[in-house]
């Protein structure tokens, strides 16, 4: 997935220069972006909707990063920055 988002992000970098404007002209700022998109667009990484509502967390994967590594790639607002935090960097 890292590596995904890498490439991607290399590949779309041309928006960034094009248009830095558009990414608070900051560079990790469009990195974060990629990454967002990219997980979400390519990866299926998503919200995992029902566990939003209810508030019930006795499961692992809604709070560790296995649930969206794993084969529905979902988490909640606990495992979602736990997971993208490390993709990103200067």
């Amino acid at each position: 997935m890292a590596e995904h988002v890498r490439s991607e992000t290399i590949r779309n970098y041309h928006l960034f220069t094009d248009h830095p404007e558009k990414y608070a002209n900051s560079e990790s700022f469009f990195k974060a972006v990629m990454m967002v998109v990219v997980l979400k667009e390519d990866m299926g990484v998503h919200y995992n909707d029902a566990r939003m509502k209810d508030g019930d967390f006795t499961h692992g994967e809604d709070f560790l990063m296995y649930g969206l590594v794993g084969h529905l790639r979902e988490g909640t607002c606990s495992s979602m920055p736990s997971f993208m935090w490390p993709l990103v960097e200067d």
